[in-house]
């Protein structure tokens, strides 16, 4: 992993918040991308130098399975008893010797190694010398101004790294994960109220009931002081958007504090603005600002959403131990690692690598947050879409999106909000929401150049094909005995994809979508990239005044189960919602596969009730 603190700026260019993400093995040396610009494949010059992390597996994962239960057990004498990363690494990560197995089993394969963190060894070498030492040949896939090298077969490990239990996330050559959301409304006007229901985050402050800006506790606002936040996301931002983004809502005129600025972090050399990760970049950096004002927030800027980019955020994350909540609006179905869609190769080494890392940061008190994906139930585009036979048309099946799917992680779903509407007033009290998923036409998912059809725009959620039920969804009928389900909780998302949808904008239920500021100009946008973000913000407010909370999930899943025995209302429950497979109420309770455990009402959810809640849009109580 490579850290830089600067950047080439780059020719910014309007488009949705997908990309080409994908080349599937049997690619030849041009593929048509859904944008239009294709995807080029050439073999890698022989003597391209190449650089990758290999990771080390964890160790007593059984013991390290309940304390991180114990953590977030009130009644448990390791309640909220965090670990540090050199604490961490003593009990559960691999020992200096076993490092050293690790690197010299690359040496002998004529690679240079370096032990670069605590589970994690660097290693470097040519193309020629990547290729002989793993048996499979590189190709460079381009797209979209961007370049990455994958293998054509799976990587073969030798005796002794498979001895030292070696994972490469590098290299490996199957769909990457992406943007969670995308554009539906351009320079959208600066008259927000009206039946076209678009919201800026003093709107969804008051909405989702929000503590008074001036609010005070402990000698701090509860507005996010304290907490410490990270974004990861390809691509970067423009500072000036942030400052556009405040100044809109009058922030400056209506309040003593100063405009929030978010910290650059670029891992593996970063992305660069006006990249394809660039929307997502600014969205998810407004959300969290806009929701927690007050919070420490730092962009991690990747060069793409590869596993192998994603993986050394995380790691940075759990290795410099220095953000309390970390939120990712991106994924990808889980079946993409599986075997079956992969030409025989199994991915989910890839899998258990973040998962690893997020039971690590879990241990030292970090909560991991992540959107559930768009595309309803139905993440999946089937196995026909990777093997095309023009007998075969392929159709989203139902599926889940990883790393939401991790059991270690809070999955944010939702739908749409509806707030009250005066002309006379900027006041926008919540009204309710619905998850209706909006038909879509047959579109390219992942710009393989294959229509897929029977696709639903909305939250998604469901069950998951390779995580077992956690202990804190036992007693709340989430439908399986046995499996993880998603989402966990539901904020915005909003709806009618622009150039998707089957059926005109609000057909079948209200509409919304956020607005934010990109290269100075306002945008429409919608996904649970809103939502994720967002329920991140929300968060900091918590744990600003509490401290650390390790997986959140015991505690909002505890919270779900005491209003189902009539205990206070944190969330809003019972919206009228189908993702194209699944409906409200199909689990037999509050809970369901669109809003989790429902969409919060913050200063219930968080014990901040004795607080005087956010009021309308542009006052000091919600400037």
């Amino acid at each position: 992993m490579k850290l830089r603190s600067t950047f080439a700026a780059a020719a910014f260019t309007v488009a949705l918040s997908t990309s080409i993400l994908a080349v599937p093995a049997f690619a030849g040396p041009f593929q048509q991308g859904e944008d239009g610009t294709g995807i080029g494949v050439s073999l890698t010059p022989a003597s391209q130098p190449l650089e990758f992390t290999a990771f080390l597996p964890l160790h007593n994962e059984a013991a390290l399975d309940k304390l991180i239960a114990a953590q977030t057990t009130p009644s448990s004498p390791s309640y909220h008893k965090w670990l540090s990363p050199a604490q961490f690494n003593a009990s559960y990560g691999p020992t200096a010797a076993q490092l050293q197995v690790a690197v010299k089993g690359f040496e002998a394969l004529g690679l240079t190694a370096s032990v670069s963190g605590p589970r994690q060894v660097h290693v470097s070498g040519t193309a020629a010398q990547v290729q002989t030492a793993f048996a499979t040949q590189m190709r460079t896939v381009s797209s979209k101004g961007k370049s990455r090298v994958v293998a054509a077969g799976p990587l073969v490990l030798s005796p002794a790294l498979k001895a030292a239990g070696v994972m490469i996330p590098a290299f490996a050559n199957k769909a990457l994960l992406k943007p969670a959301g995308g554009v539906v409304a351009t320079d959208v006007p600066d008259n927000r109220f009206g039946p076209a229901i678009n919201y800026y985050f003093t709107d969804l402050k008051q909405a989702y009931d929000y503590p008074s800006h001036e609010a005070m506790r402990n000698g701090k606002r509860v507005d996010g002081t304290g907490a410490k936040v990270a974004i990861v996301m390809e691509d970067d931002i423009l500072d000036s958007d942030i400052v556009g983004y405040f100044g809109h809502e009058a922030w400056t005129a209506n309040t003593t504090s100063p405009i929030p600025v978010v910290h650059h972090v670029y891992i593996n050399g970063g992305g660069y603005f006006g990249g394809p990760g660039t929307f997502e970049a600014a969205l998810d950096t407004q959300m969290v600002t806009g929701g927690a004002p007050g919070a420490d927030t730092t962009l991690l800027s990747i060069p793409n959403l590869s596993d192998a980019n994603i993986a050394d955020a995380y790691a940075y994350v759990v290795d410099t131990n220095q953000y309390d909540i970390v939120s990712s609006s991106f994924g990808g179905p889980e079946s993409f690692y599986l075997s079956g869609f992969n030409g025989g190769t199994d991915f989910t080494y890839l899998l258990k690598i973040q998962d690893g890392l997020f039971k690590q940061g879990n241990a030292q008190g970090i909560t991991w947050v992540a959107s559930s994906g768009d595309e309803g139930a139905l993440q999946n585009p089937g196995l026909a879409y990777f093997n095309p036979d023009p007998r075969v048309h392929p159709v989203f099946v139902p599926g889940v999106s990883t790393p939401a799917s991790s059991p270690h992680v809070v999955a944010v779903g939702g739908g749409n909000l509806i707030t009250s509407f005066d002309p006379l007033s900027t006041a926008s009290t919540y009204v309710g929401e619905n998850g209706l998923g909006d038909p879509e036409v047959p579109h390219d998912p992942y710009g393989f150049g294959h229509q897929v059809s029977g696709g639903y725009w909305g939250a998604g959620g469901g069950i998951s094909q390779v995580f077992g039920k956690p202990a804190y969804q036992v007693g709340t009928p989430t439908g399986p005995i046995t499996k993880r389900t998603l989402p966990d909780v539901g904020m915005i998302v909003g709806g009618c994809p622009g150039g998707l949808s089957v059926t005109p904008c609000g057909t079948n239920g209200p509409r919304s979508y956020v607005i934010t500021y990109v290269n100075g100009r306002r945008y429409g946008l919608i996904g649970t990239s809103v939502s994720a973000p967002e329920f991140a913000g929300a968060l900091a407010l918590y744990v600003g005044q509490n401290g650390r909370l390790g997986n959140a999930n015991t505690y909002l899943y505890a919270a779900g189960r005491a209003q189902a025995g009539g205990g206070p209302a944190a969330y809003h429950t019972a919206h009228p919602s189908f993702d194209g497979y699944w409906r409200d109420g199909d689990q037999g309770g509050a809970y369901d596969y669109i809003f989790g455990n429902g969409s919060p009402d913050v200063r219930v959810l968080f014990g901040f009730t004795d607080l005087d809640p956010a009021g309308n849009p542009k006052t000091p109580s919600n400037p």
